[in-house]
Parts: C-alpha cells; structure tokens; sequence
C-alpha cells in the first residue's frame, strides 16, 4: 500500500475534491442538476456555492457560510434537489407546449420592489416563475429609452428607478420573453432587448 496515495479521514474530509464536493458523488453526466456545491473554509468551517460562479447560495436573504459539515451537505442536496425538480418542471412544460402549440408563460412580477446597483449602472428586479425567484438586471442604456432623460436635479438613484418605474410594463414584458427562451435563475436585459 502506497502511503501517499491515502490520506486520513479528517484530511480526505477537508479537501475539496471538485468531483465529490461539487456534484455530490454525482457523474459528470448529471453535473447540470447539481448547481450547488460545498468546500471548507480556512477556518475550518463549510460553505454552501454556486459551483458555475464560487458565489456562497444565499438561502432566505441568508449567506450559507459558516456551516458545519452535515449541514453544509444536507443544504447542498437540498438545493440540488431543487434546481434537478425545477429543470425536469421545465423539460416538461416545454415538452407540453411543443406538443399542444400553446405557449407556457408561468413568470410573474408580484412583487414591485427594486434596487439601484451604482456599481453595475442598472436596476434588479424579481420575477416569479411559481415558488422560484428569477433575478433580472437591466443596464441604464435601456432604461433611457423612449425618451426618458436620465439626470438633472434629481440623484442618479432616482433617476433610474423613475425611468424605470415608467418603463415597468415594457420591461417586464421584455423580461417575459427572455425568460420564456431560455428558463435560466439570472438574466441581464440590455438595449438590444428592446429593440
């Protein structure tokens, strides 16, 4: 036996291995329903990310940083369960508007709350496709469409949620079709959208 080749269970536990951590045991075959994955910290303690970005998931306005290992594990398949239920919902829904020629339009806009990022010049907003949020962000060259003039007396921040107070229902019928082309969790809405 080749001493290099095995490490103890406390060391083999720590190490992020991508394969195991990532896609909880999963093949390579089925990595698209495993978004989420787990990796410990220099601290010793575990964080629950986005595998795609490295970005600690966020769980009810909550950060999944600083976990133990089982519930970092359990948070993982939980989320993984999620995102595997929600790609077959949508496998689905595609399947039965192919076959009935009905389009299936499930995103709504029931909450009417939005945020200015000034870093990233734009505007999030929330859509809802049943219990899944679906983030958007449009860049300010879009909300100066139609006219509207961005600036003046009023601050940048307010100038930018007017616009697009003014420009919701627009938006959110571009970020409608957007969503029905490709059903992702994360969309970024630009001019050219709204053209």
């Amino acid at each position: 036996m080749n001493a290099s080749d095995h490490r103890t269970d406390a060391a083999r536990d720590a190490w992020p291995y991508p394969r195991e951590e990532n896609a909880g045991g999963a093949q390579a075959c089925c990595f698209g329903d495993h978004q989420y994955g787990r990796r410990v910290e220099v601290d010793r303690s575990w964080t629950v990310y986005h595998v795609f970005t490295g970005i600690p998931a966020h769980v009810n306005g909550a950060s999944m940083i600083g976990l133990s290992r089982s519930e970092a594990t359990k948070s993982m398949l939980s989320l993984n369960f999620c995102s595997s239920e929600r790609r077959k919902e949508r496998i689905a829904a595609r399947f039965f508007a192919r076959e009935t020629g009905r389009p299936v339009m499930t995103l709504a806009f029931p909450n009417p709350s939005r945020n200015f990022d000034q870093e990233r010049n734009g505007v999030y907003f929330i859509g809802h496709d049943g219990m899944f949020q679906i983030r958007f962000f449009i860049e300010a060259a879009a909300l100066a469409k139609d006219g509207i003039v961005l600036g003046g007396k009023a601050s940048v921040e307010t100038a930018y949620l007017s616009a697009f107070d003014g420009l919701r229902t627009s938006i959110q019928q571009v970020a409608g079709k957007v969503y029905a082309r490709h059903r992702r969790d994360s969309y970024t809405l630009t001019a050219a959208d709204f053209r």
